[in-house]
């Protein structure tokens, strides 16, 4: 497992495990996605349905702090990657465009209908583009928590490549971890539908070298939005990249914010 892993791309199965000792009252279910079937936890009411996304590793207990909290308003649907935790593998490359067309046959089966509003926090950001340019009817807006942005992972390629490095292990498998680069590619070239974005950043140094970074971190968030205007920037100093941990509150209410301007733009 690489630092680029575990600093910039969702390294925090362990205490997502961790939180999963919490979720007992909860009850995924396996919903299928076509060639396999996805580990599925669906909550709450009522439209647009909130749908949560992440890196592979990481499973839908991550969002134990923010869903119970975003499902009091409206529906929420969370879930675990093919090939992870209680999902089942599914085909190959594991790349963003493998990832949305499994959502996508998940979200149906399940009968979570558009539209959706969908959160991707750190790769699910990626993801989460992915998927609005994919299917650009069914998403009203996009909620990105401390996403990894291409430019960032290009320079931090460049600069620090040992950080980048991605075993042939990984490569061979083509899991996520190995089609990073395609999907990193794939965001680049979605073509967004005109929705209402807001973006997170955290700028709390975990140690020297996330100092160091930080600012360029901030500024690829910053240059990625310049061509949505109408976007939403929260920067906040109170927590790093595990934002969806430690400031919940922060979270929800940029969602439940946004939840709130799409009900009344459709009244």
């Amino acid at each position: 497992m690489t630092l680029f892993l575990n600093l910039f791309a969702c390294g925090v199965a362990g205490l997502a495990i961790f939180l999963a000792a919490q979720s007992a009252r909860s009850m995924p279910r396996r919903v299928s996605a076509g060639d396999n079937q996805l580990r599925m936890l669906i909550r709450g009411e009522s439209s647009p349905a909130v749908v949560f996304d992440s890196f592979g590793p990481v499973n839908l207990e991550i969002w134990n702090r923010v869903q119970p909290g975003v499902a009091r308003f409206t529906r929420t649907v969370s879930y675990d990657h093919g090939g992870y935790w209680g999902s089942q593998p599914g085909p190959k490359p594991r790349d963003a465009r493998r990832i949305t067309q499994e959502l996508h046959a998940a979200l149906q089966n399940a009968g979570v209908a558009p539209p959706y509003l969908l959160v991707g926090y750190s790769f699910g950001g990626p993801y989460a583009r992915v998927y609005a340019g994919t299917y650009p009817q069914e998403v009203a807006g996009l909620v990105l928590i401390d996403p990894t942005q291409e430019e960032f992972m290009a320079w931090l390629k460049k600069n620090y490549p040992d950080m980048t490095r991605v075993s042939e292990k990984h490569l061979a498998a083509q899991d996520e971890l190995g089609s990073h680069q395609l999907s990193l590619d794939q965001a680049h070239e979605a073509l967004l539908p005109h929705v209402p974005i807001t973006l997170i950043t955290g700028m709390k140094p975990q140690d020297l070298f996330t100092r160091h970074v930080l600012p360029r971190w901030l500024e690829s968030h910053r240059t990625w939005l310049r061509p949505f205007p109408q976007a939403r920037h929260i920067v906040t100093t109170n927590s790093g990249h595990e934002v969806v941990l430690s400031d919940p509150p922060l979270v929800i209410q940029a969602i439940r914010e946004m939840v709130e301007d799409l009900r009344k733009a459709n009244q």
